[in-house]
């Protein structure tokens, strides 16, 4: 089982080595997204407070119950998309979490002042959390 100190740390060194270069991992993302290689990352947050941030710099207008809502791996794509990612370390999704993640991509698209065309969400747990069939 990963602790939720070691999944921070591997996510500090994805971080790292998507500001060092993003291609490989950006490659496997768009594999697995379907997604277009042609967007290339050009900025990648790391603890993404997202709503608050943009909103205090004046880039979207107000979600207050999305404001204190982290991400763990934000990518800004060339093409204005977003990739969202989320980690869980000791379960898995719960129902609430993921409808609470797709309002919040619904905001960002929705958006008129943030020109986030599309968001994608990328969940990751350990498959010991996934129900059986």
């Amino acid at each position: 089982m990963v602790s939720n100190n070691a999944l921070f740390a591997r996510y500090c060194v994805l971080f790292h080595d998507l500001t060092q270069d993003p291609n490989p991992i950006w490659t496997i993302l768009c594999h697995r997204l379907g997604y277009s290689t042609e967007a290339i990352i050009v900025d990648v947050g790391f603890e993404v407070c997202f709503f608050r941030d943009v909103v205090h710099a004046g880039l979207i207008e107000r979600h207050c119950e999305l404001e204190k809502q982290t991400f763990d791996l934000v990518l800004n794509l060339s093409d204005h998309s977003l990739v969202i990612t989320e980690a869980k370390a000791q379960q898995g999704f719960r129902t609430e979490q993921m409808d609470m993640l797709r309002r919040t991509c619904k905001a960002m698209e929705a958006n008129a002042i943030w020109p986030a065309k599309n968001a994608y969400l990328v969940g990751s747990y350990s498959q010991v959390y996934t129900r059986a069939s």
